[in-house]
């Protein structure tokens, strides 16, 4: 399966919630080849991104929701600033 997103900020743009950005976020960065070796670095800003979105997604850390929210907000932020560098 393709991403079907040509960039970080596409992915912004389209997405209605941070459920389907969190979503296409996983699907962007697990189906782009460009950043298997960033996702395989833990402290990558890319494997942050994945890994938060991840959680935030996930049905057992639905008491840490909006605390996984605000973080991944902010590293999405973080990741944007840096990308326009």
């Amino acid at each position: 399966m393709k991403a079907r997103f040509n960039d970080f900020k596409s992915i912004i743009d389209s997405s209605k919630d941070l459920n389907e950005l969190s979503r296409n976020i996983i699907s962007y960065f697990a189906t782009n080849d460009q950043f298997d070796t960033a996702l395989s670095n833990n402290d990558s800003q890319e494997s942050r991104i994945f890994n938060l979105a991840m959680q935030y997604l996930d049905n057992e850390k639905v008491s840490k929701r909006e605390e996984i929210a605000r973080e991944l907000e902010s590293c999405i932020a973080e990741y944007c600033s840096t990308q326009k560098r």
